[in-house]
């Protein structure tokens, strides 16, 4: 692993930010009805849109296992997939020991972990071993309760620290860059570049690292007590938002500039970068300026049809 790391240029942060981002670890149970024996699979998935699907290619790479295939035909996505229980023993467990995911998906690795280690030990051949599976999955992604995930974060992320390598990568997996033109009223009209980066209330702290990482943003629904009966109530969603003018120009757009965006993704932070140019250059005060702004904000995100 050392001696590949070094012929690969993907930063292992980055590895861990995107598949905080879309990485997924999965136990699945299947009884063969011709035998009516049982077996199990341990699963890791990546998942990308086809169209950044050099961004798995080059994990796979890092990793130097695993495969890549179709993961949904109707929505266009890929899928990074390793299966094989000694090559996530060898290679993948190792890795997330020494680089931990920072959100709440720790504790699915750990359970993954876990049936893991009951595999190399055999126990997925005999009946008595097939109910720790079970009992493994019931613990898994959605089982698990909000008071779980939230007392984790909590005191996780004050062990672990935001880096960029690994914030580059969550970013290309979670964040979105938008640009608002509203409808003009009279001789005016409203404009709002803004990065937004999205997390299930019970990961709030992720967010509020990131933001104290970045020195600037706000919080959406805003919240300032970060107690476990305030955080539940107010949604089950979080935004992390900065939209500060100034904020995109002095942190935004200059960390974006000097660590590029792996996925499809700098397209839309290129579009988006560009528009915050026009804007200042006062493109919208003409008819022909802001169709050309309207014309670009028309093809970023899930509406880029160029890549």
């Amino acid at each position: 692993m050392e001696k590949f790391r070094k012929k690969n240029n993907l930063n292992p942060n980055y590895i861990v930010g995107f598949t905080d981002a879309e990485g997924s670890f999965y136990i699945s149970i299947y009884k063969n009805i011709w035998t009516n024996n049982y077996k199990v699979s341990c699963e890791m998935h990546i998942t990308q849109n086809i169209h950044s699907i050099k961004i798995l290619e080059k994990i796979r790479d890092y990793f130097k296992c695993g495969i890549i295939k179709v993961d949904n035909k109707l929505t266009n996505t890929m899928r990074y997939q390793i299966n094989s229980y000694k090559d996530i023993a060898d290679i993948i467990i190792p890795f997330f020991d020494k680089y931990p995911l920072l959100t709440s998906k720790y504790l699915n690795y750990q359970t993954f972990k876990e049936a893991i280690h009951l595999m190399i030990n055999k126990e997925h051949l005999n009946d008595s071993g097939i109910l720790k599976f079970i009992e493994l999955k019931k613990m898994m992604n959605r089982k698990r309760s909000f008071f779980e995930k939230y007392n984790f974060c909590k005191k996780h992320l004050n062990k672990y620290l935001i880096n960029k390598d690994w914030f580059l990568g969550f970013v290309d997996g979670e964040g979105c860059f938008y640009f608002y033109i509203g409808k003009q009223k009279n001789t005016t009209i409203q404009l709002q570049a803004s990065l937004e980066i999205a997390q299930n209330t019970h990961d709030i702290f992720v967010l509020e690292a990131i933001r104290k990482f970045l020195g600037c943003g706000r919080l959406k629904p805003k919240t300032t007590e970060f107690n476990l009966e305030n955080v539940k109530n107010i949604s089950k969603i979080s935004r992390l938002i900065i939209s500060n003018p100034s904020d995109l120009k002095k942190y935004i757009i200059p960390f974006f500039n000097n660590n590029i965006l792996l996925t499809t993704k700098n397209l839309d932070f290129t579009d988006w970068k560009n528009l915050i140019g026009m804007k200042e250059k006062k493109y919208h005060l003409s008819l022909e300026g802001l169709n050309l702004m309207r014309s670009i904000k028309s093809n970023m995100n899930t509406s880029r049809n160029n890549y």
